[in-house]
């Protein structure tokens, strides 16, 4: 009992910082040196109280973050790294036909929905 009661109040005290960089890799642990390339390798091993900082550039994926908990004392947080500019892109490449449409005007069929491009500035989980 008593190393739980102490793992707790360490992790309370110490948050786990995780580091994400287009420059990372899905293998590395996710520290300064050797960051995560992923934003969702972060989510899916974050707990309360810890900090992912998400280095700059531009990241293209899907991000599910469900039954992740913090509280208002010990929220979970994504932010940029010292202010860097990072940008969550939702677009998709279009690989479909391009046919005329009228007066230079081009059009083709999509399958998917057109989403739009983000800037992060932080998400705080309570």
């Amino acid at each position: 009992m008593k190393k739980i009661l102490l793992y707790l109040i360490v992790s309370l005290i110490y948050p786990t910082e995780y580091y994400i960089s287009t420059l990372g890799d899905s293998l590395n642990p996710g520290t300064f040196n050797s960051p995560f390339l992923y934003v969702q390798q972060a989510v899916d091993i974050m707990e309360a109280g810890d900090i992912c900082y998400i280095r700059q550039g531009v990241y293209s994926e899907n991000i599910i973050i469900d039954n992740k908990d913090g509280t208002v004392g010990v929220p979970i947080i994504f932010t940029s790294y010292n202010d860097e500019r990072v940008v969550f892109d939702g677009t998709t490449s279009i690989n479909t036909e391009w046919i005329p449409y009228s007066n230079n005007i081009w059009m083709t069929e999509l399958d998917f929905d057109v989403l739009d491009v983000i800037q992060l500035v932080n998400i705080i989980l309570y």
